[in-house]
């Protein structure tokens, strides 16, 4: 009987060992992350003056696999950006935001570079609010998303629909150097690499999802973006 008991005890112990490591995270109800997460705070992991808003959207591109140990397919349920902020910026200050996930398209045949291609679910637009000065804000909002394939990179991405006055500046990790080809912008003058650009020196972009697991997945669209163009012509 006390063999019994010890059993159900360990057993038990185990399995709340195996939970809290993370590695339940492979279950239907088990949340993720996609994307980069808040790393913490460090004044130097800020690329100020950049964001003007009015429209600007900005990509990172994403793994599932990298954060999300799900067997078949993922579901984000809310995304989240943080961004850094002027301090003389006037209070009270409104921004409006929008997030979502995008396809990744390869750039050409045979290339290993990638692009955002046709938009998968984007939240609401949000207005947030702020009342006393900071030098970095997050923004967190409800994502509705189907049930996607783990077997493909997607793009993250936030649209500032707000001017922003004076302008503000990304928030990163704030080590290593940034990956080219995984942070991106559109201007007139077509897709800018921010990385190759000098936009953004160091670390990541901190722009994350929270997932969840799911069974019944959607495959990403694999054309590449030449045969994307093709259907607008």
């Amino acid at each position: 009987m006390h063999a019994t008991i010890r059993r159900f005890w360990m057993g038990l112990a185990i399995a709340l060992a195996i939970m809290l490591s993370g590695a339940a995270l492979a279950g239907p109800d088990g949340f993720c992350t996609v994307g980069q997460d808040w790393p913490g705070w460090d004044p130097e992991w800020i690329e100020p003056g950049t964001i003007t808003g009015g429209g600007q959207t900005f990509f990172a591109l994403v793994d599932p696999g990298d954060g999300c140990s799900c067997p078949i397919g993922f579901r984000l349920t809310t995304a989240q950006v943080y961004l850094a902020i002027d301090p003389e910026m006037p209070i009270p200050a409104t921004i409006t935001v929008s997030m979502g996930l995008s396809e990744a398209v390869s750039e050409s045949d045979g290339s290993p570079n990638w692009l955002p291609g046709a938009t998968i679910c984007e939240t609401p637009v949000r207005d947030f609010t702020m009342f006393i000065p900071k030098d970095y804000v997050g923004f967190g909002i409800a994502l509705g998303c189907d049930c996607l394939t783990m077997d493909a990179p997607y793009f993250l991405f936030y649209t500032i629909h707000s001017v922003m006055g004076p302008p503000g500046g990304f928030y990163t990790t704030g080590s290593g150097a940034p990956e080219p080809g995984h942070f991106l912008t559109f201007d007139d003058s077509g897709w800018v690499d921010l990385a190759a650009a000098g936009i953004l020196t160091r670390g990541d972009l901190v722009l994350s999802g929270a997932a969840q697991c799911c069974e019944t997945p959607v495959a990403a669209d694999a054309r590449n973006w030449g045969d994307i163009k093709a259907m607008f012509r």
